[in-house]
């Protein structure tokens, strides 16, 4: 990929047979010094075909002259080549022959058109034949060698190099092609000993240094290839292509500073956008936003077009919490493509945090039932509704999307919270157990639905399904602390309840819950000294529930500490919202009073 994304030479490696056509598209002013054919090129390039005509008929000469009508085509081939009509300018090129057969140079330039339309055996004879008219043309004979090179005929494409090499030993295009040929066919070793004669002639030729740096790359002989890019670089600072595979090497390398050196020399030099694009992506890696937010703007000013670069941009400002501009980016990205689901999610998202809930639910109900954020859309509008009071619409969404597909447990899980919070908990069970068919395996709907049958007061019935969990992962640590805590609270099991929550505690040793449990379990089987402990540390990991505060104050008031558990049975009263755990704890607090009271 990096081949394709950074050759120097992009044009001629994507086309390489158009590249070579360049040298036909300058103007010449007369013959090649090892040209046996006059060129019929005229002394002042004309800009148009129809200043070429006007010159024509201004111009006093004989029509019936074949060197100057050839010269007429010839001219008016070149203009209509430069204006991309390569139609017309194949037929002013046959024209000229016409009346120049012989000219090594208009066969050249004939098939550089042929190039363009792809005709690429037409080509080949037209090299062919300029190459037989005048065996030093050398731009025929590159063409030629790029035509072989493009068709795989390797062999002779490199003995058309070496052939303009005996005729230019310095010529720089041949060293360049050949080296670059070798490399693609693998033969690194070959292409760096082509390269070093001609830097050899040069020292100072910046291609040869990259192609040096590509065939080192190639031999896994990093220090050498980044050498050769670096001194391609310190030749030609804008050299787009070195840089980029430098800065990569060196991000292969984890050596990001270096990299990021790399990547803003190139933009400071050279202004490049895929320097631009790798800077903002290693910043924002990084989380240095302002940073990476300053070159994607750079790429915004450059291309408005760029709806990957502005989605980074909105991505951004949510993080800086500019949702303002953040929802004013996202909202341009979908005017020019209203069906990029993803970035719709975002927009809602935005709504949401900025509490603008319509507009939160109408961007969601947008969103593709295909795409891969409908399931998190669906969920979201849901809970909106719950949050603005409507359970009933947030059960709709709901109903609707399981319409849709009914294989996503999440939806079952939200319906079944749903109801759980209207206090049906029939319907809440009948939702999982509907899910349960679906997902036999699924340890979170099988968990979730033994919460609801231990608040239905259907322990056993809990205890199965934890147990069969159980079965599916020995350590589901929930599970475990499950059974453990109500065995412990039903006074039975009390051995097999013990094994199971020291298993919690090796599996989760700093979890308040199970450190509870542990501990009320310690309480019931009457070890109360380790029940203190264990509930002590879980006070400290869980200060907010009433419960474990409760349950301290039981172990104190066990170890006859009454005035520590009464504090302790005090705090619980503040953090219970349940009015009947309210009124137990409360009852507690009453008749330890009295007894403090009435020693």
């Amino acid at each position: 990929m990096l081949k394709l994304l950074f050759h120097p030479m992009c044009q001629y490696r994507k086309n390489i047979l158009v590249t070579l056509c360049i040298f036909m598209l300058l103007p010449i002013a007369g013959c090649s010094t090892a040209s046996r054919s006059p060129s019929p090129s005229v002394g002042t390039e004309p800009k148009t075909a129809e200043e070429i005509v006007k010159i024509e008929k201004t111009t006093s000469v004989d029509q019936n002259d074949n060197q100057q009508k050839a010269r007429h085509h010839f001219s008016m081939g070149q203009v209509y080549s430069m204006e991309g009509d390569s139609n017309q300018a194949i037929e002013e090129y046959k024209l000229a022959l016409m009346h120049d057969p012989d000219s090594a140079v208009v066969h050249t330039r004939l098939a550089g058109e042929y190039v363009k339309k792809g005709l690429l055996t037409l080509a080949v004879e037209q090299c062919k034949i300029a190459t037989d008219l005048d065996p030093k043309y050398i731009d025929a004979r590159l063409l030629l060698a790029g035509l072989y090179s493009t068709t795989k005929l390797v062999v002779e494409a490199l003995e058309e190099y070496d052939k303009v090499l005996k005729i230019d030993p310095k010529n720089e295009e041949a060293f360049v092609f050949k080296g670059s040929l070798l490399l693609e066919e693998g033969r690194a070793t070959e292409s760096i000993a082509v390269l070093k004669k001609l830097l050899n002639n040069d020292s100072e030729y910046f291609l040869g240094y990259y192609y040096i740096g590509r065939a080192y790359q190639k031999l896994g002989q990093k220090k050498l290839a980044i050498d050769s890019f670096k001194k391609a670089l310190e030749i030609k600072p804008s050299f787009s292509q070195a840089a980029l595979i430098l800065g990569l090497m060196y991000e292969e390398d984890k050596k990001i500073k270096e990299a990021l050196k790399v990547y803003e020399q190139l933009y400071e030099n050279a202004a490049d956008l895929q320097a631009v694009a790798r800077l903002s992506q290693l910043y924002i890696e990084r989380d240095q936003y302002d940073k990476a937010l300053k070159y994607l703007l750079v790429i915004k000013n450059s291309d408005p077009e760029n709806l990957n670069a502005l989605v980074k941009i909105g991505l951004i400002y949510v993080e800086k919490k500019m949702l303002t501009e953040a929802a004013d980016i996202f909202k341009t990205i979908l005017e020019k493509n209203k069906d990029s689901d993803k970035v719709r999610f975002y927009l809602g998202s935005i709504y949401e945090e900025q509490k603008k809930f319509d507009a939160a639910i109408d961007e969601f109900s947008k969103i593709a039932t295909s795409s891969t954020v409908y399931v998190d859309a669906n969920i979201h509008m849901a809970h909106l509704n719950k949050l603005m009071g409507k359970p009933e619409e947030a059960l709709k969404v709901i109903d609707a999307a399981l319409a849709h597909n009914d294989q996503v447990y999440q939806f079952y899980v939200f319906k079944a919270s749903l109801h759980e919070e209207l206090k049906e908990l029939t319907l809440a069970v009948k939702t999982l157990e509907s899910a349960r068919e679906i997902f036999p395996k699924d340890e979170k709907i099988a968990y979730y639905l033994g919460s609801l049958y231990d608040k239905l007061g259907k322990q056993e019935q809990a205890i199965g399904l934890m147990k069969a969990i159980l079965q599916l992962n020995p350590n589901n640590v929930q599970a475990l602390n499950y059974v453990g805590y109500t065995y412990a609270v039903l006074g039975k099991n009390l051995e097999e309840a013990e094994k199971f929550l020291k298993k919690a505690i090796q599996l989760k040793p700093n979890d308040g819950y199970v450190l509870d449990s542990y501990g009320f379990m310690s309480l019931v089987k009457g070890n109360i000294k380790q029940a203190t402990l264990n509930l002590e540390k879980a006070v400290l990991l869980r200060p907010g529930e009433g419960i474990i505060v409760e349950h301290l104050g039981d172990a104190y008031l066990r170890s006859n500490l009454k005035n520590k558990a009464l504090r302790k049975y005090e705090d619980a009263a503040k953090l219970y919202d349940d009015k009947g755990e309210k009124e137990k704890i409360e009852k507690k607090i009453s008749d330890l009073k009295g007894e403090l009271q009435n020693p």
